[in-house]
């Protein structure tokens, strides 16, 4: 099943770009963004590992370009979820393949399909709240919310290394 929607995300997550591109009047790279579906499907059917890191890349550099260039942002929010969906159930489906838990692969399948989906619709529903904000900061208060970003990403990454181990 996670086959299925790695393909069906990247579908979407493509098609959602190159319509957000056309609606800007860049027509091409809309175009672009449609011939790399193929190639995409069939490089993932192959199993060829770094697709869908480049495929990610690809679209988050696109959805970014995109907004830069009048894109609207629905159709780049769409198209960045989506391919880091399908990048996360590649990996996952990847590490599914060596897993043999007690209680099968189909509840691990299930626990992660439904952790991926509440974190998409918090970082959709973050991301729409922010929009919303308008906040004045001056130079001190912006420079103090960077280091404490970077603390807290720092220890964000020690945690997961530590849980890795």
């Amino acid at each position: 099943m996670t086959r299925f929607l790695v393909y069906g995300c990247v579908g979407i997550g493509f098609l959602s770009l190159a319509a957000g591109w056309s609606t800007t009047g860049l027509w091409p790279v809309g175009i672009l963004l449609l011939i790399l579906i193929p190639p995409s499907l069939v490089l993932i059917k192959r199993k060829f590992v770094p697709t869908l890191d480049i495929a990610l890349a690809l679209g988050v550099i696109s959805a970014a370009l995109g907004i830069s260039f009048g894109m609207t942002l629905p159709y780049a929010l769409v198209g960045v979820l989506t391919l880091l969906a399908a990048w996360d159930l590649d990996g996952f489906s990847r590490r599914l393949a060596f897993a043999s838990p007690p209680d099968g692969p189909d509840a691990i399948q299930s626990r992660h399909l439904s952790w991926l989906v509440m974190i998409l619709f918090l970082g959709l529903g973050i991301s729409l709240f922010v929009l919303n904000i308008r906040l004045q900061f001056n130079f001190e208060l912006a420079v103090g919310l960077v280091v404490l970003v970077f603390a807290s990403l720092a220890a964000l990454l020690g945690w997961l290394a530590k849980i890795g181990r």
